[in-house]
Parts: structure tokens; sequence; C-alpha cells
């Protein structure tokens, strides 16, 4: 049986009948332009290029890497290599009798993604799954640009009816005094936009780095709550010294979560 190194996740080939659109996968996926025939370097996957996996289904190859480490393998097959989107199978090896494995496919200008939020476990194949488009193939969750405007008043009187009130009330401190320069400053329009999946602005926050090291107040609690599925409102509120990210119940318009990243330590 063909081995599977096991010291990285592996993009493994399963159809040789075009070696450019192979070449052109790797390069794809790696998200760098490196040389598709060098090693791995600092790439985050290992590419596996064995004649002995031609025609192999994604069973056998789970077969080929019992002693792998990674819960997921991602293949490259003959709908990889003849698509034009060069949509890769992502196969679930949580569990090994199933037959066929759970899979769902990922654009590869999408790969990275991807990858890097299985191999952290931030998000698992079952929400890309659900977020995949009707032929299966993951292209990123959905945002759609929709606005609306909250005024600043509502959302001040909105504050305490959050169950996370006691955390937002820097917020309201920070509303009432730094942005109290408008005239009227509570009939002020504050534009808010759709995040049509919270999931996706999990994935943002968990990728994001922020100035000086320095964990934003209410950060925790922003990705806890954008671990929900469903749509909700979300506010930025850009400052001299911090900017808020705040997030709205998509029918009450209550905060329901808000994160302050300061810009100076």
């Amino acid at each position: 049986m063909p081995h599977i190194p096991d010291d990285r996740p592996v993009l493994v080939r399963t159809w040789f009948g075009d070696d450019a659109a192979w070449n052109a996968v790797v390069i794809e996926t790696r998200g760098d332009g490196a040389d598709p025939t060098a090693g791995a370097g600092s790439s985050p996957f290992t590419a596996v290029d064995d004649r002995d996996f031609d025609g192999a289904t994604a069973l056998r190859v789970i077969q080929a890497a019992r002693s792998h480490s990674s819960p997921y393998l991602f293949l490259a097959d003959r709908t990889t290599l003849t698509d034009p989107e060069h949509p890769v199978l992502v196969v679930d090896r949580g569990d090994p009798q199933a037959d066929p494995p759970a899979s769902f496919r990922v654009a590869s200008s999408r790969f990275g993604d991807v990858e890097s939020n299985l191999s952290t476990a931030n998000v698992d194949s079952a929400e890309f799954l659900s977020a995949a488009d009707a032929d299966g193939v993951f292209r990123g969750f959905r945002v759609t640009v929709e606005q609306r405007h909250i005024e600043k008043g509502h959302l001040l009187d909105a504050i305490p009816e959050s169950p996370r009130a006691e955390a937002l009330e820097l917020l309201r401190s920070d509303l009432e005094n730094t942005f109290s320069a408008y005239p009227n400053s509570r009939s002020v329009q504050l534009p808010a936009v759709l995040i049509a999946d919270l999931r996706s602005r999990r994935a943002e926050l968990l990728a994001s780095t922020f100035p000086y090291g320095m964990t934003p107040f209410g950060y925790e609690d922003m990705v806890q709550f954008c671990a929900a599925r469903g749509p909700a409102w979300g506010l930025h509120l850009p400052g001299i010294d911090f900017d808020w990210s705040v997030v709205l119940d998509i029918d009450t318009i209550v905060p329901v979560a808000a994160m302050r990243v300061d810009k100076f330590a």
C-alpha cells in the first residue's frame, strides 16, 4: 500500500490524466505561486503525487492514512483536475467505517480558508458542507451586502435589554462620550451591514491579528456568539484611539456582542 506522510495535512492526487492541471491545483491551493515539484517548505500541506493512488477511492486513501494525525484528507480526483474551479475533495476521517466517507468540495481559491479552519477545529466539515452551494462546492460563507441605519439613541436604549448588558456598559460609555460631538447625537444614524452568516464573522475573528498583540475587550464573547448560525446586523464604529465592532440581533436590533480594539498600547 502506498505511503502517506503523517507530518502535515496531505493533498493526494488520484487522477493522472492531466499533469498541467495537477500542477495548477498545487499552486492554487498553496497560494504562494511555489513550484509544485519543489519540497513542501512552509506549505500548509504535503502534495502526494504517487501513481499507486491512480483511481483510488476516498476510502482506500483513508485506509492508506491510518496512522495520519489529521482528521481530514484532501483529494485531487478527476473532478478536481477537469473542472475549471479545481474543486478539491475534502474527506472527513471521523468515521473510519463510513463508505463513502463524509465529504464536500472546496474551490481551490478557498482551500486555504478551509484547511486552516479545519486544522485548528475552528469550523468543522458539517458547517462547511451546510454553507456549500447546491453543487456541493464550498466557495465561501455567503456575504450579502445589505445595509440599514441604526439610530444612536436606539442603540443606547437597547443596551440594558441585552443578555450581555454588563459587558456592553463600556460601549454605552464610549457612545455617550467619544461619539457625543455629533449635533443632536442621539439621532445620529449609524450604518449597519447585514452579516448573512455569523460563522463568516467568526472565521475572520479567529484569523485576525490585533495591535501590539493585545486581545480586544469582548473578543471571547464575540467569538462565542458568532459560532451560532444565522444572520445578524453588524456595526463598525471607528474612533481615534479605538474601534468598536458590534453585533445586533437581526430582529430586535438589540446589541448581543461587542468588541473594542484599542489602537495604542
